[in-house]
């Protein structure tokens, strides 16, 4: 969407195009400020057709990113990005937030996440949840003011609570890798407690640190997901006659070619998907690489939608691309057409 003088000031995708810019423009009480200037504001309209909902959404985030529309906030400024730092060993450990990693620094750094309150909500959830928000835990000896209110339990008093303290830091580590869910599912139980002896407050409290805590866990899966660099192969089906096939690796997607989807031709078609997958990713850079800021938005949308149930996708191990793959590549695309056909 474009003002009186060509500025883009809107960047926007739907399905259904034509029902989805009428409904900028129908009078209702529940329009927010934010619509109602935009809808005063625009004065032309551009769009792009796009054969998948997979590139729509890519599209959109790299038109965003490059345009920085007026009225688009969803996607953030990469300075804006932040990590988590958990040091775990006998010199001052603890959990904070940081704007970059430090090298050698003695930390294990997760992130960066997009959104520094949800991080800031996750972290202060988990610090009174597992009451380790001690304003001293250098463990002086003495109890801190957070220990007198019940949110630390001697973190300040040295012995074996500084390193009950460092255990607990190593299990929201585990828990951050995904590896281990059990303050997760604790924090989710007493919620349920909490709710069923009628303390709404609290429960209500659980339950933004819960959804805080598990934000934090799916975008850092999307991160290490993209930071192995997997071989993916994606068929998209567009209609009867034709799908689309998208090599990606990472956070980018190498190929993107139509196919012909004709019965006849069967061995044609999973000879052309061999062909590409070999040529591709044979060429391609296999090391792991570390997800930058500016590029978190794309592995995040990439490692979601490849979740949803049913997405026919194959990941392809290097060792099938020796010989053409042998064997083992013809059976994966086989799995791959069985299930667009499905």
């Amino acid at each position: 969407m474009k003002d009186a003088i060509g500025h883009i000031i809107y960047v926007g995708k739907s399905k259904n195009l034509k029902n989805r810019v009428r409904s900028y423009f129908q009078n209702g009480k529940t329009r927010s400020r934010k619509l109602e200037n935009l809808v005063k504001n625009v004065k032309d309209l551009d769009y792009i057709e796009t054969d998948t909902e997979f590139e729509t959404l890519l599209l959109e985030n790299q038109l965003i990113k490059k345009l920085d529309p007026r009225y688009n906030k969803k996607l953030k400024n990469p300075r804006s990005y932040t990590y988590i730092a958990i040091r775990t060993g006998a010199d001052r450990p603890g959990i904070r937030t940081a704007a970059a990693k430090k090298e050698n620094d003695g930390s294990l750094y997760f992130g960066p996440f997009p959104n520094r309150t949800t991080v800031e909500k996750a972290i202060r959830g988990l610090k009174e949840f597992l009451r380790i928000d001690c304003t001293n835990p250098s463990s002086s000896g003495h109890p801190c003011l957070n220990y007198s209110l019940g949110l630390c339990f001697g973190i300040c008093l040295g012995g074996e609570a500084a390193i009950r303290y460092r255990q607990i830091l190593s299990q929201i580590a585990l828990l951050l890798s995904a590896k281990d869910a059990a303050i997760l599912k604790e924090m989710k139980e007493k919620m349920k407690e909490a709710a069923a002896r009628y303390d709404f407050e609290t429960a209500a409290r659980y339950r933004d640190y819960w959804i805080s805590v598990r934000s934090l866990i799916q975008k850092e899966q999307a991160i290490r997901f993209a930071e192995k660099r997997r071989n993916i192969a994606l068929l998209e089906r567009l209609n009867e006659e034709t799908c689309k096939l998208f090599l990606i690796k990472g956070n980018q997607i190498l190929s993107a070619e139509r196919l012909r989807l004709d019965n006849r031709g069967r061995d044609g078609l999973k000879q052309r998907i061999k062909s590409r997958i070999v040529s591709v990713f044979g060429q391609a850079d296999a090391s792991p690489q570390e997800m930058h800021k500016e590029n978190v938005d794309e592995a995040e949308i990439i490692y979601q939608y490849l979740r949803k149930s049913g997405r026919p996708f194959l990941v392809v191990p290097k060792k099938w691309l020796q010989d053409h793959g042998g064997g083992k590549l013809d059976e994966g695309i086989d799995r791959l057409l069985a299930i667009l056909r499905a």
